[in-house]
């Protein structure tokens, strides 16, 4: 579903053309998107009331769960108010008039090099960490060297004037990120609502089996849990 209509203001964490803005910019395109630097800035940006809502990463099919979201969920009282899955696509960008064979060093986020670590080995490229694949792409335009690459969106390449050289970088063909909403306020669904899912946070005391006495409650209820993650 894309959000037309939503016309206030949204958070995102990295840099203009990064996965987060990508999806920001798909989803509520006629929102007003802020990005700042830190997931911990987007948080307090919400809980501050600067911005009504934040759109950040939560999991990645390929690498796993960003733990440090998780570990800022735990201590907020923000609620997840929706969830948007986007496909990840890393695309080898570098400067006009270069090609794929002159590339020695490809930048990018952590988490991009290694859902690209075959197709990196492959092309022998070294690889150099960057805070966020929006950045990488600045640097790479900022540097104009005609060995240096940048993992990064389609969008990001676009912004910075850059020139694809390998489309979908990525290992997986399936390369999937979950992202949230969260805000400071949570509307009730309506009671004709045929999906329903939430997601509960909560800390188990030290006993034997205590996790088997918490899914007690669920199997009850007749609850179906579709993901249980003990963090």
């Amino acid at each position: 579903m894309i959000y037309k209509d939503y016309k206030k203001d949204i958070a995102y964490q990295g840099s203009k053309g990064a996965n987060s803005h990508l999806l920001c910019v798909s989803k509520f395109p006629n929102a007003q998107h802020h990005a700042f630097e830190t997931f911990d800035e987007v948080f307090q940006a919400v809980e501050t009331g600067k911005v009504a809502l934040a759109v950040v990463p939560i999991e990645n099919s390929h690498a796993g769960r960003v733990s440090e979201i998780h570990n800022l969920l735990k201590d907020t009282s923000l609620y997840i108010v929706g969830e948007f899955f986007q496909e990840i696509k890393h695309h080898l960008a570098a400067i006009k008039n270069t090609s794929l064979n002159k590339i020695t060093d490809v930048y990018s986020h952590p988490q991009a090099l290694m859902q690209s670590n075959k197709n990196i080995k492959a092309l022998s490229l070294n690889r150099h960490s960057f805070f966020n694949t929006a950045l990488a792409a600045q640097y790479i335009k900022r540097e104009q060297d005609e060995t240096k690459g940048a993992l990064c969106t389609e969008l990001a390449a676009q912004i910075n004037g850059l020139q694809i050289l390998k489309y979908n970088m990525q290992d997986a063909k399936r390369n999937n990120t979950v992202f949230v909403a969260i805000a400071k306020e949570v509307e009730e669904l309506p009671s004709s609502a045929e999906k329903k899912i939430t997601t509960l946070l909560f800390t188990v005391r030290n006993i034997p089996a205590a996790i088997y006495k918490c899914l007690g409650g669920f199997a009850t209820n007749n609850i179906n849990i579709i993901k249980l993650e003990s963090y």
